[in-house]
C-alpha cells in the first residue's frame, strides 16, 4: 500500500497539473506545419529593435525566432534574416517598409512565405517584461483572396498597411501582446518550461521571465503556434459544409 501511494501520488499530481493546464494544452507539443503548400519560410529582419533598444547580445531575435520555427515538424527550411539583410541589400532596401518590398525579398530568396514582425511596447525590466509583437505573413503563391478569413485577420498598420483591396497575398496577420505580469502569460511560461530542457542553467520558467532574449524565445513559440493555429481554423472553416439555404415561406 505504501509502494501504491508513491506511485499514485505523483500520478494524481500530474492528473491534477494537467487539469489545470487544460487551458493551454497545445503548449506541450509542437504541432506540425499545417500548411501544405509552404515548407519554406523566411524570416525578415525585425523592425522596431533598434527603436526599442533591445540587448539581443550575440543572438539576434530573428534568429531566435528562426531556431523555434525550424523545430517544428514539417518545417522544412528557414531562410534567416542574415540571407535576408543580403538580399535587400542587393536589391537597394535600407529596410523593409511595405509589403510590395516583402514580396520583392520573397521572390529573391525563392522561399514560400516571408513573415515580418514588428516588436512594440517593450520593457525591459525582470519579472515584468512586456512586448507587443505585430506579425504579417506573406506568399507569393496565387490563391482565391475568398478563401481568408478577414474579419479574423486583424488589419492593424503594423507591420505594413494594407488597403481593403489588398487581398492578393496576405496569409495571415495579427497583433499580441506578452506581458509577464499578466496571470494567464505567467501561467503559459510554465507550460513552456515544462516541455523545454532549461536544467542546464537550473532555472527552469524564472528565466523566461528575467532575461530578454528568453523570453523572446517563448514569444516566438508562441507566435509560431497562433500562425498554425489560424491555419488550422481556416481549414476548418472552408471544409464545413455549407448552411442550407432557408427556403422560402413558411413550413408545412
Amino acid at each position: 500500500m505504501r509502494l501504491l501511494r508513491h506511485v499514485f501520488a505523483p500520478a494524481v499530481c500530474c492528473a491534477a497539473a494537467a487539469m489545470a493546464l487544460g487551458c493551454h494544452p497545445h503548449i506541450y507539443e509542437s504541432k506540425p506545419n499545417p500548411f501544405t503548400d509552404i515548407k519554406v519560410f523566411a524570416v525578415a529582419p525585425i523592425l522596431g529593435v533598434k527603436e526599442n533598444q533591445i540587448p539581443a547580445g550575440s543572438e539576434p531575435l530573428e534568429d531566435i525566432f528562426a531556431d523555434q520555427l525550424a523545430n517544428f515538424p514539417k518545417v522544412e527550411f528557414v531562410v534567416r534574416a542574415s540571407q535576408i539583410r543580403k538580399i535587400m541589400e542587393s536589391l537597394r532596401l535600407e529596410r523593409l517598409s511595405s509589403a510590395e518590398d516583402a514580396l520583392r525579398v520573397l521572390r529573391e530568396a525563392k522561399a514560400d512565405a516571408i513573415i515580418v514582425m514588428e516588436v512594440l511596447n517593450v520593457n525591459l525590466m525582470p519579472n515584468s517584461m512586456r512586448a507587443t509583437v505585430a506579425l504579417q505573413m506573406f506568399t507569393a503563391r496565387k490563391f482565391d483572396p475568398r478563401s481568408i478569413d478577414w474579419k479574423a485577420m486583424e488589419t492593424s498598420p503594423k507591420p505594413f498597411a494594407l488597403p481593403e483591396e489588398y487581398g492578393r497575398r496576405p496569409i495571415t496577420g495579427f497583433q499580441k501582446v506578452f506581458d509577464t505580469t499578466n496571470m494567464d502569460t505567467q501561467e503559459r511560461i510554465k507550460y513552456f518550461a515544462s516541455a523545454h530542457d532549461t536544467s542546464k542553467r537550473g532555472l527552469g520558467d524564472e528565466i523566461f521571465s528575467k532575461v530578454f532574449v528568453d523570453f523572446f524565445r517563448f514569444v516566438s513559440y508562441e507566435l509560431v503556434l497562433e500562425i498554425w493555429e489560424r491555419e488550422i481554423r481556416r481549414l476548418e472553416r472552408l471544409s464545413a459544409p455549407a448552411a442550407p439555404a432557408e427556403e422560402e415561406g413558411k413550413p408545412k
